[in-house]
């Protein structure tokens, strides 16, 4: 079935209006219609242009204020995520509080990204015990290292609960050493979101 000749999109139609109403000037003389043919059939098509030219306008003026929009947004969805972030790592957060802020993911699946374990760590003799949430990893990699140090040892692997407990003693023979530590969430084999903030407690025996 051959497509019609009257264009669908509103700019299509709009230019081909415009077309109309010029190009029948030219060829109205050869049908033969008489002027006034020509200037009532060219009177008729004027409202119709009105309305599509507000329409092609209008949509220009959306256009710009969604491609603004994206950008600041863009901009800002990684600040944005940080501060959804914290919220959901808080102390008091559940999903409760996450289906009232709309911030639970969608497809009811973690968000990777949105991933930040939340840890603290408390000194008791002779070990340091590490507490916190998941932050909806299915385990956590518990990196720990002396205070001053820079580069972190993974302490723990896949951990699939908390509190776990640290009673490694210092190496040589210390009975005093200041530690941090810091968990990065896993899903499968893989690390993902952010790490925790650092925390840091004194080791002693």
């Amino acid at each position: 079935m051959p497509s019609d000749y009257i264009p669908d999109s509103f700019q299509n139609r709009l230019n081909w209006l415009n077309h109309l109403s010029s190009e029948i000037a030219k060829q109205g003389p050869k049908l033969p219609w008489t002027a006034q043919e020509i200037t009532n059939f060219q009177a008729s098509l004027v409202p119709l242009i009105i309305k599509y030219q507000a329409i092609v306008d209008a949509q220009t003026v959306v256009d710009a204020a969604i491609g603004a929009a994206k950008t600041e947004f863009d901009d800002k969805s990684a600040e944005l995520r940080r501060s959804i972030n914290e919220i959901k790592t808080a102390t008091g957060y559940d999903d409760g509080i996450g289906a009232a802020l709309d911030i639970l993911t969608r497809n009811g699946k973690t968000d990777p990204g949105s991933i930040k374990p939340l840890l603290s760590v408390t000194a008791t003799l002779g070990h340091l015990r590490l507490s916190g949430k998941k932050g909806g990893a299915e385990t956590l990699n518990i990196y720990s290292r002396k205070k001053g140090e820079t580069v972190w040892t993974l302490k723990i692997a896949k951990r699939k609960s908390l509190p776990v407990d640290d009673d490694t003693p210092p190496v040589g023979g210390a009975t005093l050493e200041e530690r941090e530590y810091r968990a990065i969430g896993v899903l499968g084999d893989d690390e993902v979101g952010q790490p925790s903030d650092i925390v840091g407690a004194v080791w002693g025996s």
